[in-house]
């Protein structure tokens, strides 16, 4: 019995070191704290689809582990300029307070590549049913590019769910990686 229980705080502390070592802080070329990432993205709702060019403003917290987008520009077309988001930027909504979305810590998914979640997301899109998209997107950072993919659901004010993603990724400049 006490060896059954020796046995498995070890392995409950390999298991925890395991863990622990799967999380990386973010760091960006030249030893900056802040970077852009620019591209195409999409959204849909409703059986329409809107494509866009974005620009995410994206600050390191104390230490690099998580990270804040604090500032959004979307545009591409005069449907995406009226986009809305919850942050700073020419595409602020002035009916929401200023805020920002949460950048996790990411997570080695092997390889090259990282899980990253962006949290508090909250964006208007008038071109798809005037909807408020809102939730949790989820992606992968590429720490060969310094790229972001991302294709989630979001929930819909109007019901249902609005998908947004990348199209096909957003470039960092400068570049961000996980290690």
């Amino acid at each position: 019995m006490k060896f059954a229980k020796t046995s498995l705080k070890a392995m409950f502390a390999v298991a925890g070191m395991v863990v622990a070592s799967s999380s990386f802080a973010y760091s960006i070329a030249g030893g900056g704290t802040t970077t852009d990432y620019t591209g195409g993205t999409y959204a849909s709702y409703g059986g329409l689809s809107l494509p866009c060019s974005v620009d995410f403003h994206l600050t390191l917290n104390s230490g690099g582990s998580t990270a804040e987008v604090d500032s959004v520009t979307i545009n591409g077309s005069s449907a995406c300029s009226a986009v809305t988001v919850n942050v700073a930027g020419s595409n602020h909504d002035s009916s929401q307070p200023y805020s920002s979305w949460h950048v996790s810590t990411a997570v080695s998914i092997g390889g090259t590549q990282y899980s990253v979640t962006i949290s508090n997301v909250w964006i208007k899109i008038p071109y798809l049913n005037n909807v408020v998209c809102t939730g949790t997107v989820s992606g992968t950072m590429d720490n060969s590019n310094g790229s972001f993919t991302f294709t989630s659901n979001l929930s819909a004010s109007n019901g249902g769910q609005c998908a947004v993603g990348s199209n096909p990724s957003l470039s960092s400049s400068p570049k961000v990686t996980a290690p």
